[in-house]
């Protein structure tokens, strides 16, 4: 006979799971499970391991920015070993929550109605330039560290839906370069510039800041293989994929070029 031994996380994702088909609502809160649940909420997620953080992230309450800058936050403390073991389909929806955390709704909203005002004639470099003021200035910080670990990973790289890619790696670049970017270079070719010479340019070649030039250095070589260039994963394997620059879109409305160009502007 075989025992199966769940863990408090793994209630929590079922209650949360069943609950839409229950019928049951937000008033399960009132319960004294609900109560528990929520009461140790914390607590349990800290223990949970990157694929219980994941599985927790589906439910429906892991949808407010609170718990999901605490489930980035906390991927962020899990070993590289364990992130670089998920599943795709687990590293894809890790990349979609980070773009989910880094900017409120409000914010992606405005600048989806800016996109779509300007999609027939294309955004100038001016009108990109704004559209990324914007998005610096509705910013939320977390810890990137699994961004930065999931964007430069073989199997990412290699096979992660590009739609993802580009919105995770450019959330990471303007989280990156929000609080420097009034003092960064405005002179960046990203598509010519190597990815150690936009980092030096945007870090105005300062010492220091290993934290950002690993981040920057993940969004860049995500940005670059997006690009169609080839580049080398954190594992040092060369990855080049055959992609239609032209339809790398963030947020599926600006081109990935465009965009960029924006950059300083």
């Amino acid at each position: 006979m075989k025992f199966f031994k769940y863990t408090s996380l793994y209630v929590f994702i079922a209650v949360s799971a069943l609950l839409p088909f229950t019928g049951a609502s937000c008033s399960v809160f009132t319960t004294p499970l609900g109560k528990a649940l929520k009461r140790n909420q914390t607590a349990v997620l800290k223990r949970a391991s990157a694929s219980e953080l994941i599985e927790f992230s589906r439910t429906p309450y892991a949808s407010s920015p609170e718990t999901t800058k605490a489930l980035m936050d906390l991927l962020a403390g899990t070993d590289i070993e364990e992130l670089t073991a998920l599943s795709l389909r687990d590293k894809e929806t890790a990349l979609k929550l980070a773009m989910d955390v880094s900017f409120p709704m409000s914010t992606l909203k405005s600048v989806t109605q800016e996109a779509l005002i300007a999609v027939d004639g294309g955004l100038s470099n001016e009108e990109a330039g704004r559209i990324i003021i914007k998005l610096i200035d509705g910013i939320n910080t977390f810890n990137t560290s699994a961004l930065s670990a999931l964007l430069t990973d073989t199997e990412v790289m290699r096979s992660a839906d590009s739609s993802v890619l580009v919105d995770a790696s450019l959330a990471l670049l303007i989280q990156t370069t929000a609080d420097i970017y009034d003092s960064a270079a405005h002179d960046i070719d990203f598509k010519n510039d190597s990815v150690d010479t936009i980092i030096n340019k945007i870090l105005g070649g300062q010492s220091g800041f290993e934290e950002k030039k690993a981040a920057l250095r993940a969004s860049l070589t995500a940005i670059k293989l997006l690009s169609g260039e080839s580049v080398k994963s954190s594992a040092e394997i060369p990855v080049l994929r055959v992609i239609d620059a032209s339809q790398t879109k963030f947020i599926g409305l600006i081109p990935l070029d465009t965009f960029l160009a924006g950059f300083g502007k």
